[in-house]
C-alpha cells in the first residue's frame, strides 16, 4: 500500500477477509463478535416465512418449474446456526409445499465451510440433500452451485458491511474521494483529493455521486461497491430473477448521510465494518429496473431490505404483507429489545418464563439465560405447569446448536430436569454436557445425585469420585461421600 489507491482497492478489505478466515468460527464461539441479532429462532421464521411467500407469489406469476428445485442461498453463513433453524423449521412445513427446496449455505472461508460439513446438526440434511454447502465469494467471479430455471431467495445477515466500499466526502458542493496509503509508520491513512471527472464506468453510479455532491452538506458518506458487485453476479447468475434480503448496519436516507465528520467505521477488535449506504444501494438498484422494500425505521441499528427483481411490485403481494407483518409489527427486531428487557427483570413465575420463551419460538439460549430461574420456580409448581415446562424443553433442545461456546444448554436442560425429579433424563443431559463441554466436577457431581435420588447408592458414589478426579478439592462431592458411608454404617447398626 505503499500508493495511494481507492478505498475499494486498497489492502484492507484483504486483511479482513484474512481475519475471519484465520479466526474462522472461533470469533463467534468465544464472544468476540455479537452474533445473537441474526441467528435466533424468531428471525429464523421470519426468513422462512418471507421465502415461501416469494416463492409463492412467483410460482402465482408462472415463474417456477416444479420439476427444479428453488433455492435458499445463504450469503455468509458465519456460525452456520441460522441455517439450522431454518432448516428444522422448512423441513417440518415443507410436506405443504407446492415446490421442491434446497439450502445453499456458502462463506468465503474455506476453514468455516469445512465446519459446516462436520457439525453433527447439519449432517442430517446433507444426507437427505436438502443442504448444500460451497465456499463462494459473494463480491468475486464465483458461480453458485445451483440448477438454474428458478428464481432464488438469497439473505445476507451482517456481510453488505464487511464487503469492499469507497469513500467520500461533500464540502461547499464539491465531491472528494477516499484515497487509501500508509503514513511514515506504515499504518493506513486517508487522503481527500478532489474528484474531477467520472468516477466509475457506470454511468448511473457517477449519476448518484452527483446527485450527492449538488444535494449533500458537507459530509463524509460511504459508496456501497462490494454490495452493488453483491446483487450484480446474482443478476448474471439467475437470469435477474431472485430477491434478496439484507439485515444490516444501514444509512437509508440523504438526511442519515449527514453529518459524518470521517466515514462510517465500526471497529471489532481485530476487524472492522462499514455502515451499509442502502440509499445509493436504492437508487442505483431501481434504475436498473428493480424494486426493494425496507423495515420501518426504528432504533435498533439492524436495518432489513428485500431487493427483488424478476417479477414487478404489484405481482408480490404475499411477499410484501409477509414482510411488513414481520419487520414492521411486532417481530424479530423488537424480540431483540424486549428480551434485553425481560432478562433485566429476572421474570418471578415459571407461567411468564415459558410465556417469553413461546415467544422467542423456543430460543434454547434463551432458555439457557433463564434456566436457574426456571429450575427454582419449577420445584413448586402444579404438575400441569411441570408438564408444560417438559414440553418447552423439547422444543428448546431441538433448536440448540452448540458452536463451542461457555453456554452449556445441555447442562442447563440436565438441572431443570433434575427440578422436576425426571433424573434420568438428567443423567442423560448431564452426560451431553460432558460430551460437548468437556469434563467438569460440577456436572459429574450433578449425576451423582440424581443417581443418589432414584437410589442408585453406588453408582451416585462413583460419579462423586469421578468429580473429584476432575477436581480433587471439590468440596460438595467430598462432603457427600463423607455423608453417604455415615449412613451406610448406621444403616448397618439398624437391622430387623
Amino acid at each position: 500500500m505503499s500508493e495511494s489507491v481507492r478505498l475499494s482497492e486498497s489492502q484492507l478489505w484483504q486483511g479482513l477477509r484474512e481475519f475471519y478466515v484465520s479466526e474462522g468460527v472461533n470469533v463467534w464461539s468465544e464472544d468476540r463478535l455479537p452474533f445473537f441479532a441474526t441467528n435466533n429462532p424468531a428471525l429464523a421464521r421470519a426468513y422462512t416465512d418471507l421465502f415461501i411467500s416469494f416463492i409463492e407469489d412467483c410460482s402465482k406469476q408462472g415463474l417456477v418449474d416444479p420439476d427444479k428445485p428453488v433455492y435458499l442461498v445463504e450469503l455468509g453463513g458465519g456460525m452456520g446456526r441460522l441455517a439450522y433453524l431454518i432448516l428444522v423449521r422448512l423441513s417440518s412445513l415443507s410436506r405443504s409445499f407446492p415446490f421442491r427446496w434446497k439450502y445453499l449455505l456458502t462463506d468465503y472461508s474455506a476453514s468455516n465451510v469445512e465446519y459446516y460439513r462436520q457439525h453433527e446438526k447439519l449432517k442430517p440434511f446433507l444426507e437427505n440433500e436438502s443442504l448444500q454447502i460451497q465456499t463462494y465469494d459473494a463480491e468475486g467471479i464465483d458461480t453458485l452451485d445451483i440448477v438454474a430455471g428458478n428464481p432464488i431467495f438469497a439473505f445476507a445477515n451482517y456481510l453488505f458491511d464487511s464487503l469492499s466500499h469507497d469513500g467520500f466526502k461533500t464540502f461547499n458542493g464539491t465531491l472528494y474521494e477516499a484515497l487509501c496509503g500508509q503514513n511514515k509508520k506504515g499504518e493506513p491513512e486517508l487522503s481527500f483529493p478532489t474528484v474531477s471527472g467520472p468516477v466509475y464506468e457506470n454511468p448511473i453510479y457517477n449519476a448518484v455521486l452527483e446527485e450527492y455532491r449538488q444535494t449533500l452538506g458537507n459530509t463524509y458518506f460511504p459508496f456501497p461497491i462490494g454490495p452493488m458487485r453483491c446483487l450484480d453476479s446474482l443478476c448474471r447468475q439467475t437470469g435477474q430473477r431472485f430477491g434478496l434480503l439484507m439485515a444490516d448496519k444501514a444509512l437509508r436516507s440523504l438526511e442519515e448521510l449527514l453529518g459524518f465528520e470521517s466515514l462510517p467505521v465500526q471497529t471489532h477488535r481485530k476487524g472492522f465494518s462499514m455502515s451499509v449506504n442502502c440509499h445509493a444501494i436504492d437508487k442505483i438498484w431501481q434504475r436498473q429496473g428493480g424494486h426493494v422494500l425496507h423495515s420501518a425505521p426504528r432504533s435498533h441499528p439492524l436495518n432489513l431490505a428485500f431487493y427483488f427483481k424478476g417479477i414487478e411490485r404489484p405481482q408480490v403481494p404475499y411477499t410484501e404483507r409477509v414482510f411488513r407483518e414481520q419487520f414492521d409489527g411486532f417481530g424479530p427486531l423488537d424480540y431483540l429489545d424486549f428480551r434485553k428487557q425481560i432478562l433485566a427483570c429476572s421474570p418471578q413465575s415459571l407461567t411468564l418464563c415459558l410465556q417469553i420463551l413461546r415467544m422467542s419460538s423456543w430460543d434454547a439460549e434463551l432458555f439457557y439465560e433463564l434456566s436457574n430461574l426456571i429450575g427454582e420456580t419449577a420445584l413448586d409448581a402444579p404438575i400441569s405447569e411441570q408438564r408444560e415446562l417438559y414440553d418447552a424443553l423439547v422444543k428448546c433442545w431441538d433448536n440448540f446448536f452448540p458452536i463451542g461456546d461457555q453456554r452449556d444448554v445441555p447442562f442447563a436442560v440436565a438441572r431443570v430436569l433434575a427440578c422436576i425429579n425426571q433424573f434420568d433424563q438428567a443423567i442423560d443431559f448431564y452426560g451431553e454436557s460432558l460430551r460437548l463441554y468437556g469434563p467438569k466436577a460440577l456436572t459429574y457431581h450433578n449425576v451423582g445425585l440424581c443417581h443418589y435420588n432414584v437410589g442408585r447408592i453406588e453408582k451416585a458414589k462413583e460419579s462423586f469420585r469421578e468429580a473429584l478426579e476432575v477436581d480433587n478439592d471439590y468440596g460438595p462431592s467430598k462432603e457427600l461421600l463423607i455423608r453417604m458411608e455415615a449412613e451406610a454404617e448406621r444403616r448397618a447398626h439398624l437391622t430387623p
